[in-house]
């Protein structure tokens, strides 16, 4: 198991591969791998996916992915 936080200035659903997996700003689980991530709610965030290899992670040392809000 691999762990991730996206990162974004309010609290939205996060979508990996298409499925809601959990909130921004928390550590989430996913399988080692590549994998697409974008956010729930309004399209006012760039990018607007990010597709990431996400491998050797640790529950206390997760990948960051960061959205930024656009203006």
């Amino acid at each position: 198991m691999e762990y991730v936080i996206v990162e974004f200035a309010e609290d939205r659903g996060v979508l990996i591969d298409g499925g809601e997996n959990g909130r921004t700003n928390q550590t989430l689980m996913v399988q080692e791998g590549t994998h697409e991530f974008t956010l729930s709610g309004a399209a006012d965030f760039t990018p607007a996916t990010t597709e990431i290899l996400v491998q050797y992670t640790a529950s206390d040392d997760p990948m960051k992915i960061t959205f930024e809000k656009r203006v």
